[in-house]
């Protein structure tokens, strides 16, 4: 089995289609792993957060400060402890304007497996 980490800068106050995309994505990978989502933890203050959490996903939120030039040191520690307790194979991000910000997360990534 191959677990997914969805990293998404994605905090919008309406659901869109991109949490449908996503949703579509995991029933495609049914049967295969689990898909873990992490999101900035402002977004947990959205009604389509709260059902997204209702409908048994699994969730992380990150401070804003991962998906800017300022990350922090524990950032990388929260990531690497999402990694191991999930069991992460396979890091999918989304929204991420940054160019350092997927080194950090292969980094971490390595770091673990």
């Amino acid at each position: 089995m191959k677990n997914i980490l969805q990293v998404m800068d994605y905090a919008a106050p309406y659901r869109g289609n991109f949490v449908s995309s996503i949703e579509c994505l995991e029933k495609h990978w049914d049967g295969r792993g689990n898909v873990v989502y992490l999101f900035p933890s402002i977004a947990q203050k959205n009604p389509w957060m709260q059902d997204l959490i209702a409908s048994g996903k699994k969730v992380y939120f990150i401070d804003r400060s991962f998906f800017s030039k300022k990350i922090k040191w524990s950032n990388i520690e929260q990531l690497k402890l999402i990694v191991t307790t999930e069991k992460i194979s396979i890091i999918h991000t989304h929204f991420l304007q940054y160019n350092y910000l997927p080194t950090c997360i292969i980094i971490t990534f390595q770091l673990v497996n």
